[in-house]
Parts: C-alpha cells; structure tokens; sequence
C-alpha cells in the first residue's frame, strides 16, 4: 500500500465496487485493509478507508480494539475510527 487514497477511490470506481459492500470480504496478509494501513503507516490512505467503511463494518471487524492491542492507538487512523464510532 503506497498511501494512496485517490488510487484507492479510482480504482473502486473503475471497478463498480463500493467499498462498503466489499470490505469484510477482503484481506491483506491476514488484516483488513485498516489493519494492514495502519502497519504500513498509510494514514491518508487509511482514514480514506475509514471514512467510506460503515460503522457495523468497523465494529464488526473490531478495528479500534486491534489498533490499540497492537500499539496504534495514538495513529491518526485509530483517531479518526475512534471519532466514527462515538
């Protein structure tokens, strides 16, 4: 993951696909595609993904309580989780 999210929202356009429809089918070496952003540092790329992803998905998936067992709850991404979510 580059930290592009324009070539994330392109591409998902080009596809048909709506990321909220897709993402708890989808995986990067065993994480979501939040997951696998916050580890790579991708924090553009990551709040873009956060922002399309609907809160049962985010809850769901259980991604605030990841990022803060695996140390990112200072990250921007855990923020922007953190604040969808309340």
């Amino acid at each position: 993951m580059n930290n592009d999210h324009n070539g994330i929202r392109q591409s998902l356009h080009l596809s048909g696909m709506k990321l909220r429809k897709i993402y708890d089918k989808i995986m990067c070496n065993d994480l979501t595609l939040i997951q696998f952003a916050q580890t790579k540092n991708a924090e553009k790329a990551g709040k873009y993904l956060v922002k399309k992803v609907s809160k049962k998905n985010l809850k769901n998936s259980k991604e605030l309580e990841w990022a803060q067992a695996n140390n990112f709850a200072d990250s921007a991404i855990t923020a922007a989780i953190s604040d969808k979510l309340n």
